[in-house]
């Protein structure tokens, strides 16, 4: 299995297979933060995959790629 980080720096190139990594890894944890603030199981999903749209489209704009996890869980935090 691809590290966390061996992942992002493949997405960052475009890989959009390794994002599909990124997305097994994380999805979990996503629909949990969501649903934690939403409340709605339907509504929850929605916004985790919204989630990881915005992650895709904006990754070149993580600084830190250390910070990759919490970056991700304030996009779903703001989008909920």
């Amino acid at each position: 299995m691809n590290s966390e980080s061996t992942l992002i720096e493949q997405s960052l190139a475009g890989d959009s297979n390794a994002f599909g990594g990124v997305v097994r890894e994380y999805q979990s944890l996503v629909r949990a933060v969501t649903y934690s603030l939403c409340g709605n199981l339907a509504q929850s999903q929605e916004i985790a995959q919204e989630t990881f749209v915005n992650a895709w489209r904006d990754l070149g704009t993580l600084k830190d790629r250390s910070k990759f996890k919490s970056w991700l869980c304030d996009i779903a935090r703001n989008l909920a």
